[in-house]
């Protein structure tokens, strides 16, 4: 039994530094590597079991143990070195960030706000949920946009991450959009667009700034985010942050995922509402890559190199805009991370994108 068991700790740890070859597997990478200490603390008990059994799997367990620890110790060390690193990617001092955790265990105290729901757009049914504290002074607010391949989701995706951010004195709004393929690009920018004017209609009520705002979005959202922050350039919008987003949306359609994780074609084609040789210029007009220029707000982007749905490169083409036009921007660069490594909230890789997210927001709302 414990042969097997130690075949099957070994065969999930590849998920560490291997990209997982199916849909499946991907599921199961998000579970191996943020709840990567749980696994490092059962291999060590599998092992001294097996030592006390004079069996000779302990040495295999004891190694496997270390192997799942790293996502920990990574965390630990890269939670050190974030405020620093904000500091000089953006020229601006470092802010103090409150209750948070140090990589090595998973948080197991995570807030969590009822959010008051809003109408933002009657006309087509659209919501969003707003998340603030009791302060009683305006706050900044971050406008939430979720992912899931532009044809699912919902705005309740990130609920621990908005109630983290509003217990600190960020307020978070969490919006609806129209999906595809009922609806295509550009029309959830279009949704993102309504919202915000929303909240500064109402920004006396909410409690919050009206010309400090800040955009977030995840996978999905990251490219509607990161198109509408660089399309439609706004002196009110402090920062924009994109977790594993497609930045290039023409370069994607050409090299798109394993076919067994997912038809990442179809899927853009349904969002698009046509194929880049269909509609050339479409896609550039959806390409935060090919929209930067000078003057516009900071970016935030966080991502892994192990996603199998949004590829490391869609990063890499847009660091390189935002480097060849002097934006500030900073890459929360996960190694083992894979898509939805923010899942666990309580995880190595969520207390890292928290940090960052946090620092970031408290640097650039201050004047």
């Amino acid at each position: 039994m414990l042969l097997v068991c130690t075949c099957l700790l070994g065969l999930a740890s590849l998920l560490l530094v291997v990209k997982a070859p199916t849909y499946t597997l991907w599921k199961v990478s998000v579970l191996v590597t943020e709840c990567s200490w749980w696994w490092s603390v059962l291999c060590a008990a599998l092992a001294f079991l097996a030592y006390y059994r004079n069996e000779s799997v302990w040495p295999v367990l004891m190694l496997l143990s270390l192997a799942y620890s790293y996502p920990s110790v990574f965390a630990w060390w890269y939670l050190k070195k974030i405020p620093g690193d904000l500091q000089q990617s953006y020229k601006r001092a470092s802010a103090t960030v409150r209750e948070h955790g140090t990589g090595l265990f998973p948080l197991l105290k995570i807030p969590s706000l009822t959010p008051r729901s809003y109408c933002y757009d009657e006309a087509h049914g659209l919501y969003l949920d707003f998340y603030r504290n009791d302060a009683p002074s305006e706050q900044a607010c971050v406008v939430v946009v979720h992912g899931g391949g532009w044809d699912s989701g919902d705005r309740r995706q990130l609920h621990e991450l908005n109630s983290v951010l509003a217990s600190q004195g960020i307020a978070v709004a969490a919006i609806s959009y129209r999906l595809a393929p009922t609806y295509t690009f550009p029309a959830p920018l279009e949704d993102l667009r309504k919202a915000k004017a929303f909240l500064q209609q109402e920004h006396r009520s909410l409690g919050i700034f009206s010309d400090c705002f800040f955009y977030l979005g995840r996978s999905a959202g990251g490219q509607i985010v990161l198109t509408e922050a660089y399309r439609s350039p706004d002196k009110d919008l402090r920062g924009v942050i994109a977790f594993y987003a497609p930045a290039d949306m023409a370069w994607g359609y050409q090299f798109p995922c394993w076919k067994y994780v997912m038809d990442s074609r179809q899927v853009q084609r349904q969002y698009m509402g046509a194929t880049p040789n269909e509609a050339p210029g479409l896609y550039e007009s959806a390409s935060a890559n090919l929209l930067v220029a000078n003057a516009h707000p900071p970016a935030l982007l966080l991502c892994g190199r192990n996603d199998v749905l949004t590829s490391f490169h869609h990063n890499t083409r847009l660091l390189a805009a935002f480097q060849k036009n002097s934006v500030p921007h900073y890459l929360v660069d996960i190694p083992y991370g894979v898509h939805g490594f923010d899942y666990f909230p309580g995880g190595p890789s969520a207390q890292i994108s928290t940090l960052a997210i946090k620092q970031f927001i408290l640097m650039h709302t201050q004047q």
